[in-house]
């Protein structure tokens, strides 16, 4: 791994977990999972795993607020979305940033089918700063009729912002062909 992703003095650089959720059935049983392991992982020795946060969009606590880390935003407006729930996320993502007390410098941007089965270092070279170009992108993608929008709308922020991501196969249990 390259000297300038580690942190100074072999010191470990947390990052924080964040996650964007609805209230739905399915999305509450894939978060309570990732939480399970989220928490399994952290505290292993390798670990640069730093605190973990729900943003839960529906508007309104549900009843997973006392079992995992949870932050409340609101949806889109009403319309906005048009029937493309996952245009949320990064809508989510926004009101978290200006909202929330981080500790981190870094955070991870998870989904809740993420399964942590051995821990993570901080790869991370750049701080949280695409969150807004990745709604507005994704709000100006969603005309197009594009499958996963809101992964094609964070590839463009990113690369607007000069962002550069890594594909670790040894992080991926399913590793993408």
């Amino acid at each position: 791994m390259p000297g300038k992703m580690k942190g100074k003095g072999g010191k470990k650089v947390l990052f924080h977990v964040a996650l964007t959720a609805t209230d739905a059935p399915y999305s509450k049983w894939q978060c309570r999972i990732m939480y399970y392991w989220y928490k399994k992982v952290k505290v292993m020795p390798e670990s640069e795993m730093g605190e973990f946060t729900r943003i839960l969009h529906s508007g309104k606590p549900d009843n997973l607020m006392d079992e995992i880390p949870t932050f409340v935003v609101d949806p889109l407006p009403s319309g906005l979305d048009r029937g493309y729930i996952v245009l949320n996320r990064p809508w989510a993502f926004v009101q978290w940033l200006e909202r929330a007390t981080i500790a981190e410098e870094y955070i991870l941007m998870a989904e809740p089918i993420h399964i942590f089965v051995n821990p993570l270092p901080n790869l991370a070279r750049f701080t949280r700063k695409i969150a807004s170009t990745w709604m507005n992108v994704s709000l100006r993608m969603k005309d197009d009729l594009i499958e996963l929008l809101d992964g094609y709308a964070y590839a463009v922020a990113s690369a607007l912002h000069g962002v550069q991501h890594i594909l670790r196969k040894d992080f991926m249990i399913q590793a993408l062909l």
